[in-house]
């Protein structure tokens, strides 16, 4: 066979082997459809994050934002059928939502659910009790005063070795140096409340729209952030605030057709794992599919039917004979719900071997003792 243009003959062999190399570099996608649905928010869901019940896995719950001014702002708690528990009301056009595990409080410690509270210009902290129930417990949770009113939209909850437990938060407008703002979570034991103490800014923006979708690997004390219509940067935190913070770099700034939005961790044992990331398409978003461990090597991608995404959420672990690998929760726009998945379906569909040995993404450091009283 000649080839066009050159006085080179190839082989069918030859052919047929470049032809498999150039497929072996495409990633795969396919279709995956979704367990169930959540009931509606009232207004407009946003971001999700899930608490794992640490006596029940199959009790764990789902808390979703409801993204409108207050008085019908909201954080919705949804039970593992989708259908609703609690409904905090009252919030400020509540963003993004994350959980972490464990912070002192005297000598408890305490499951939290922190949402930014961006009118409010703030973030709000809550408990979680052992069946799911939050109350809230904020603080001085105040963004550090400036000329303009910083108003915080995305955030991720850091709790390395130590014990302590960080947040991550980006805001709506903000300076493309030191973007990003960094927070201490604390109990106060005069008030009886969490207390938010800034310590710093760091990490950089393009400046092209926002980076709102924020996600921390505890165990690697690694950061990614969705700069919208760049890519996902990458970071290595330290347990020592004092510490600068190692800018690695920014991946997938090409493959995607709109927006970069949610990004959450599927974990197994060690750096074993899954990053998804959102390209959050009108009708049909796409979720990119990347090795954990560095360099983030791009596996595949998938699509559920989830309309306009914006945050998602992914936990490793058995939770029940319905999601026995973990879930993968997508806001979906129009029907103001969020699409639940099972893990399993997504790792069939993208052919990856399954992990015997995994990590539950949210599991406690430390046992929940019974939470304080605000």
């Amino acid at each position: 066979m000649r080839e066009p243009g050159r006085n080179v003959i190839l082989s069918p062999v030859a052919d047929i082997l470049s032809i498999v190399l150039i497929l072996a570099t495409l990633a795969l996608q396919v279709a995956v459809r979704p367990v169930l649905a959540t009931d509606p928010v009232k207004t407009d869901a946003d971001d999700p994050a899930v608490w794992v019940n640490p006596r029940d896995a199959g009790k764990s719950v789902i808390i979703g934002t409801n993204k409108v001014a207050k008085p019908d702002g909201a954080l919705v708690v949804f039970d593992l059928k989708g259908h609703t528990k609690q409904t905090v009301d009252g919030l400020d056009r509540p963003n993004n939502v994350d959980v972490e595990y464990g912070l002192r409080s005297g000598r408890r410690r305490m499951d939290l659910a922190v949402t930014t509270e961006r009118k409010a210009n703030r973030l709000r902290v809550f408990s979680i009790s052992k069946n799911g129930t939050l109350t809230d417990v904020s603080g001085d949770t105040s963004m550090p005063p400036e000329e303009k009113p910083i108003e915080p939209m995305g955030i991720s909850l850091y709790r390395p070795k130590t014990g302590r437990v960080f947040a991550v938060v980006s805001p709506k407008e903000g300076p493309t140096d030191g973007h990003l703002l960094y927070f201490e979570l604390v109990w106060n034991p005069v008030t009886k409340k969490v207390d938010a103490k800034f310590i710093k800014r760091f990490g950089a923006f393009s400046g092209k729209k926002e980076i709102e979708a924020l996600c921390v690997d505890d165990e690697l004390d690694l950061l990614y952030a969705s700069d919208e219509r760049f890519g996902t940067r990458r970071y290595a935190l330290s347990a020592d605030p004092k510490e600068e913070f190692q800018d690695l770099g920014t991946f997938n700034t090409t493959g995607f057709k709109e927006d970069h939005e949610g990004v959450a961790l599927w974990k197994g044992r060690g750096d074993q794992g899954y990053l998804v990331c959102t390209d959050q398409v009108n009708k049909e978003s796409v979720f990119h599919v990347y090795e954990r461990k560095l360099p983030n090597r791009e596996i595949g991608t998938f699509t559920g039917g989830c309309d306009t995404t914006d945050g998602i959420e992914v936990v490793s672990g058995r939770f029940g004979k319905v999601f026995p690998e973990g879930v993968f929760i997508a806001m979906n726009s129009t029907p103001k719900n969020f699409l639940v998945f099972s893990w399993r379906d997504i790792r069939r569909g993208l052919h990856l071997p399954k992990v015997r040995n995994m990590a539950t993404t949210a599991k406690p450091m430390t046992p929940v003792a019974s939470q304080p009283k605000p």
